[in-house]
This record gives C-alpha cells, structure tokens and sequence, in this order.
C-alpha cells in the first residue's frame, strides 16, 4: 500500500550535501546528510559516492512505501556545462530513474531562506549572493568558484589565514596568533608543515576552507592579521549583496545570511549587517527562514506535485 507521494531536495555544496523530503503537504519527512557534491573542485568518484548515498536514502523511501515524483538536485557548480550530465550519469549509475532538474545551490538557498522574492547571500566554502523580485527578475554575483572568485568564502578565508601565517613566518608582516591556531588544527609545525598539508593532492579544498572557523577566537583576542582578514571579507561580502539589491531594486527588501562561515564567525556577520545597513537603511537583514535543502525539495513540489 502506498504510503503517499513525496518529493526530494538536494543541497550539493563544497563540503557537504544535505537531502531532504517533502510529502504533498510539505511536511518534512526525512533529511539526511552526506559528502560533497560540486563539479567545481570535488573528485568524481566523492561525486559519485555522494549520488549514491543519495539514491540509497531515496530507494530506502519508496521501499518504505512513498512514491517518489521526482527530484530537485540544488548544486554550487550547477553553471559548469558538464554538471547536468555528470549528474545525470552518477543518479542513473545509482539507479535512480525518475524525473529530476538541477538548479544552482543560491536558488534552493532563497527558496528556503526568504521565499520567492528577495535575497540571499551564501557564504560557507564558497559565496554567492542571489535575489528575485517581485517581477520575476534575478541576479546574482559571485559564486565562480574557489580558483577565481568566491571572496569572503571559507575557502577564501582560510587561504588568507596561511598567506598571512606564511608571511609573518618569512618576516613580512608581523607576528600573529593564527600561526599558533594553524598549526594545532593542522597537527604540525613550522611553515614547511603547513606548505605541505596544503599542497597535500590528497586533501581537498574543504583542507583550507577548515581553517576560516580559526578566525574568530584570533579576532576576539584583537589579532591585527585576523581583523584584517575579515574586514576585507566584510568588504567582499557586502560589494556581492550591494550588486544584487541594486539591480532588483531590493534595497528595502528582505536580505539573508546564510552558510557556515557567518554562522561560525559572529563577528563577522555583525559587521557585515553593520555594513548593509548603512548603505541600505531600509533593508531587512534576517536570518533564514529553512535551509536551502528544504528550498529545493519546495522547489521539486511545486515542479512535480504542482
């Protein structure tokens, strides 16, 4: 007997994936959480593995009795010309063969952090900020991934806490309490230790987006280096946003922030709402309402259940 239909998100960052099912009143029925899912930056066979954990959770649904309509697949990378296919290939290989689409992460994150209309800006391992009005307008900035782009991201973050330890260690620049925080997170010494674990082929960008969380303690113990570091990361952050809201007119629209790297550097949230708020003093500045696999499962509902 059918235990009814549902629908399924899945929110594919840079680090992890997050999956989550919507039954056609949109009650949450399970979430689940699994490795990466970017095309940008993450091996295939992590891919595939993830699309597999993925399919298995949803076989273990309709097993259970749920019919599953179809699948919303959320992804940072979802811009490269290979992602549809990449996935594609990785949920049929799984065995799922149902209908699904796939849509940039920034789009699952707005659903599930304002709604339809407004703006979201993302910053975990990587940034984007992302909007829609009221007129079905978008725009969105940044989001070019790690080699290119992505200011005040954790990865960039992070790969300005080992620039700024490197460069007290060759004496151009002061000394810091990050070289400290480093080393102990990384479990070695000195700069030769830190080189390696970075440039290590077997460790991935997720490596140096794990050190953005040591900016904070740095920062509240008035570390020069780690200020500075996130001032620059509020600039970056706050030119996205600055972007977005002007080109929709949604400078006195909702504006959420969301990802790991503002969840996890409170100091660096406040000065980015300081910021925007001084710049745009209508604006709503608020804190996400669902996650952005949440986002996509509405989104796979109102695709798939109408």
């Amino acid at each position: 007997m059918s235990a009814g239909r549902l629908v399924a998100g899945v929110d594919g960052g840079g680090t992890r994936t997050t999956l989550c099912c919507l039954d056609e009143r949109g009650k949450v029925i399970s979430t689940a959480e699994y490795g990466p899912l970017n095309l940008n930056g993450t091996d295939r066979e992590i891919l595939d593995s993830t699309l597999r954990d993925v399919v298995a959770h949803l076989l273990q649904m309709e097993a259970q009795g749920f019919v599953l309509a179809g699948l919303t697949v959320a992804t940072a990378g979802s811009s490269h010309p290979q992602c549809r296919p990449v996935l594609e290939a990785g949920l049929r290989g799984a065995g799922y063969h149902g209908p699904f689409d796939v849509r940039g992460d920034h789009e699952a994150a707005l659903r599930g952090a304002v709604g339809a209309t407004g703006a979201v800006l993302i910053a975990g391992t990587g940034s984007i900020c992302y909007g829609r009005n009221s007129r079905g307008q978008t725009a969105r900035a940044g989001g070019w991934g790690y080699l290119l782009d992505d200011e005040g991201s954790g990865y960039a973050l992070g790969r300005e806490i080992l620039r700024a330890v490197l460069r007290a260690g060759d004496g151009r620049a002061d000394p810091t309490l990050l070289k400290a925080m480093v080393e102990a997170h990384f479990g070695v010494e000195g700069s030769a230790g830190m080189m390696g674990r970075a440039y290590d082929s077997r460790q991935g960008k997720a490596n140096i987006a794990s050190l953005a969380p040591l900016l904070q303690p740095a920062w509240d113990r008035g570390d020069p280096a780690a200020q500075q570091i996130g001032f620059r990361a509020v600039e970056e952050l706050a030119l996205l946003c600055s972007v977005v809201l002007n080109r929709l007119s949604l400078q006195a629209g909702p504006l959420a922030l969301a990802g790991g790297v503002l969840t996890h550097t409170p100091a660096l949230q406040q000065e980015l709402t300081i910021s925007l708020q001084q710049s745009f003093p209508k604006l709503q500045v608020v804190a996400p309402k669902r996650d952005a696999a949440w986002g996509a499962a509405d989104l796979a509902k109102e695709r798939y259940l109408g």
